[in-house]
This record gives structure tokens, sequence and C-alpha cells, in this order.
């Protein structure tokens, strides 16, 4: 559950540091220094923090499972 906080927190931050860039460049005509930089270290942590999470979740993606349609028809069209 720590991962999932750090992962919370960390997208949080991108929300506010996006926030404060784009009003600091319409109301004062200044930007945070380095938000690109920032934004790309967060999404980093947000990505890897977040990872941990899936099997907790059960999240799996079927790529060739019996069950859906895609196998079927990728199966027929085979030629052995």
């Amino acid at each position: 559950m720590l991962c999932g906080l750090l992962a919370a927190v960390a997208l949080f931050a991108i929300m506010v540091l996006i926030l404060v860039d784009g009003l600091g460049r319409k109301l004062l005509s200044q930007s945070v220094t380095g938000p690109l930089e920032l934004i790309e270290i967060l999404m980093v942590v947000v990505i890897f923090a977040a990872l941990p999470m899936g099997p907790f979740a059960r999240l799996t993606i079927p790529v060739f499972s019996r069950s859906s349609r895609r196998w079927d028809s990728t199966r027929s069209g085979l030629v052995c």
C-alpha cells in the first residue's frame, strides 16, 4: 500500500506543478524552472510505484487466452 500512496502523491504533485506553471505563465509572466524534467521524474515514480499494485488488483492482460475471439480467428488462419 505504500507504493500506491507514493504513486498517488507523485501524480498529485504533477497536477499541482502543471497548475502552478500554467497560472504563473498566464498571471505573473513567469514559469516554474524545469517543469518538464520534474514531470518526467515524477512520471517514472508514478509508473514504477504503481507496478507492484497490479497483482494485488488481479490486473492481467489476456494476450492469447483461449476464450478471446482474437485467439480463435488467429488459430483458424494458421497452417500447420
